[in-house]
């Protein structure tokens, strides 16, 4: 059985002094229910049992059943039903409800709790609330103690494999595969890590491949959440030197990121965090500052033009060096019922939390970052940098490299002044579909500097010397309205 004494030792507090009704956010409870129970203050094991909506009230234990053969209660009775019996539980005497998050909201329920409070303080009881994550009606709120049990860390991941491997009867796994088998299993829980690691294990050893692929359909049961690991690196992105720096800067060092972290189009996702009437904006932002404070998370807005680059490198670093990649989008995190949506979000950031630890590295892109509130775009400690239009040797390589993916004869090109890298990935994909020359193809192009000049124009303004540029060392500076030298060796391009 796991060990986590630090939430044990919370439960055991708790009911020492007497914590009537506790809540416990977890992600398997059949783990927590022992590990609580053996945090009971008194010598003998407490009459236990627990509660779920498909067998109703059951014992745990001897004591327990027999509790509740005297009550002649066992079965499926209602959740309010359960709470009026629990009444007469014995003295220091635990109480389990399972999936509690989808009932607190009838008031029948959220009543019966309440009931429980001043008898269960008197002589040692306690109700505990599991769930993934709950939010605690307004009449519970300053009633219930909620804990929080932390995915598993590294050294209780490490037994886990080494445990798998002796229950499968192998030979010890070598240190090196303990941590990639750990690695690989990080933002799972106990139970899943398991089950991830018995299905990837054969007689030649572990497949850690498959171990990765079994991790990211259960990290992508998070609503709002998808995985990536590996694909295609820097190679894949042209130019844009110094934001590829700062990337390569970060896993030389110290405290190498665990984990990518994509909000695209940051200030989409926030937008009407002081409007939006559902509340979820709202919510999200100021769980991801608390999330960012708490955690030391690091981070960077990349601002830009459409096409300019910005999601290309967020995707490009995670492959780049070999490191999960998770998106965030705010939108299907959404719920239907109440209290679903904030559930959503808080399992992401608990998600993210197991995978990365402290080590995650959050990189927001936005076409504007007006929308952005102030508080938010400071926990982004690395800054903002603007992913301006390339520079001209910036595009010779992209030229390149699409060039090869279209498999593109060398030609001449058309002008390309004001294009994105997008700009050049659609000519030479529409010159390959349609069997054309490049110039010819360019005929169906329209550059976002071109279509989109006056946002373009003001996004410079407002980038000016309070920006970092993506391309070159040290503040960006916007180009004047005709090819200018540039701040390093190259040319900027301007707006006609």
């Amino acid at each position: 059985m796991r060990s986590l004494p630090h939430l044990q030792a919370a439960i055991a507090r708790a009911r020492m002094v007497g914590v009537p009704i506790l809540a416990i956010h977890t992600a398997d409870p059949a783990a927590t229910i022992p590990l609580a129970l053996k945090a009971s203050a008194s010598p003998a094991p407490p009459a236990a049992v627990a509660w779920d909506s498909s067998q109703g009230l059951f014992g745990l234990g001897q004591a327990g059943s027999q509790f509740l053969s005297g009550l002649m209660a066992a079965g499926p009775v209602s959740l309010a039903e359960a709470l009026v019996l629990l009444q007469r539980l014995p003295e220091n005497g635990a109480a389990f409800v399972l999936g509690a998050h989808r009932f607190l909201e009838q008031p029948e329920v959220a009543q019966g709790i309440w009931n429980l409070r001043d008898a269960f303080k008197a002589d040692g009881r306690t109700l505990i609330l599991l769930s993934p994550h709950l939010r605690l009606p307004a009449e519970l709120a300053q009633d219930v103690l909620v804990l929080q049990e932390p995915l598993p860390g590294e050294a209780e991941l490490s037994s886990i494999v080494q445990a798998t491997y002796r229950h499968a009867e192998l030979e010890p796994p070598t240190d090196e595969v303990t941590r990639s088998c750990a690695a690989a299993c990080r933002g799972l829980s106990a139970f899943a890590a398991e089950q991830a690691l018995a299905l990837s294990l054969h007689r030649a050893g572990v497949d850690i491949a498959s171990l990765w692929e079994r991790k990211r359909q259960s990290v992508e049961q998070t609503p709002g959440l998808s995985f990536s690991i590996g694909g295609p690196g820097y190679e894949s992105l042209g130019g844009l030197s110094q934001i590829k720096k700062l990337g390569a800067g970060l896993f030389a060092g110290p405290k190498p990121p665990r984990c990518i972290v994509r909000v695209d189009e940051m200030e989409k996702q926030t937008a009407g965090s002081s409007g939006d009437l559902t509340g979820i904006a709202q919510d999200f932002s100021a769980v991801l500052l608390q999330a960012i404070q708490d955690y030391g998370w690091s981070g960077i807005i990349a601002v830009g033009p459409p096409g300019s680059g910005k999601s290309a490198f967020s995707k490009s670093l995670g492959g780049e060096f070999g490191v999960p990649t998770l998106g965030i989008d705010l939108g299907a995190a959404r719920g239907s019922l109440v209290g679903e949506s904030e559930q959503n979000i808080r399992s992401v950031m608990r998600t993210i939390h197991g995978l990365a630890g402290e080590s995650a590295f959050w990189i927001a892109t936005c076409n504007s970052v007006t929308a952005l509130p102030p508080e938010l775009r400071r926990r982004f400690s690395y800054g903002a940098w603007m992913f301006d239009l390339p520079l001209a040797e910036e595009r010779s390589p992209i030229w390149e490299l699409y060039l090869r993916k279209f498999e593109l004869s060398p030609q001449e090109r058309p002008e390309d002044a004001l294009w994105t890298g997008s700009d050049i990935h659609n000519c030479c994909e529409l010159a390959y579909r349609l069997g054309v020359s490049l110039k010819e193809a360019s005929g169906y192009l329209l550059p976002v500097a071109k279509s989109a000049a006056p946002s373009v124009r003001a996004l410079r303004e407002m980038a000016e010397g309070v920006f970092l540029s993506a391309s070159y060392p040290g503040p960006y500076r916007k180009p004047d309205d005709a090819i200018t030298p540039g701040p390093s060796a190259g040319r900027r391009i301007g707006l006609e």
